[in-house]
């Protein structure tokens, strides 16, 4: 939705974009960009089915120097507590052989002044070179403004408390609905 087709389509013919669905190819690239849905599971937390089934794939085919990146919506901790231990059980090492990172999609939806490389970035690592590092690849790609792993935490923090306000007020209220006025 953030990309006009004549663009995708200048990038395929120009050899900048290649769709496939052989992750064997995985091996071949520098940086691995994971972004699948995180659904709401029983109990209201994230479902990390989709990013551990795709973790697993990536783990079979990582190399030293690669750096992976999670983008999807998820609590903090996924990367470290969920991602690192899949994709290190072949040998390698975060922040040594791989860099892992989460940087968490940005969205402003229905801002038509807002445009996604004008929404800052918050990028969280192994270390502040991969941050660093990260945030220069990004800003490379879409030319998306980083912020560092402090703001991530505050931008979780607060993410929470509005949803957490959001529970208590309006949806626990007495006689029913949030959408009644």
């Amino acid at each position: 939705k953030h990309i006009d087709a004549a663009h995708i389509k200048e990038a395929a013919q120009g050899g900048k974009l290649d769709a496939t669905d052989d992750f064997s190819r995985l091996a071949d690239m520098d940086a691995i960009i994971i972004c699948v849905p995180t659904p709401l599971a029983a109990g209201n937390v994230p479902d990390l089915s989709y990013v551990t089934s795709t973790t697993d794939v990536i783990a079979k085919y990582l190399r030293a120097g690669q750096m992976v990146v999670l983008e999807s919506t998820t609590y903090p901790g996924t990367t470290a507590e969920v991602m690192r231990p899949i994709l290190e059980a072949g040998g390698l090492k975060s922040g040594q052989d791989f860099f892992l990172a989460y940087s968490p999609e940005r969205e402003d939806p229905g801002n038509p002044t807002h445009e996604t490389p004008i929404i800052p970035k918050v990028v969280g690592g192994d270390g502040e070179e991969l941050g660093l590092g990260v945030t220069d690849y990004l800003e490379s790609v879409d030319g998306a403004h980083a912020g560092n792993k402090f703001a991530g935490g505050v931008d979780s923090c607060t993410c929470e408390a509005f949803v957490a306000f959001d529970a208590e007020t309006l949806h626990n209220r007495p006689g029913g609905s949030h959408w009644r006025t």
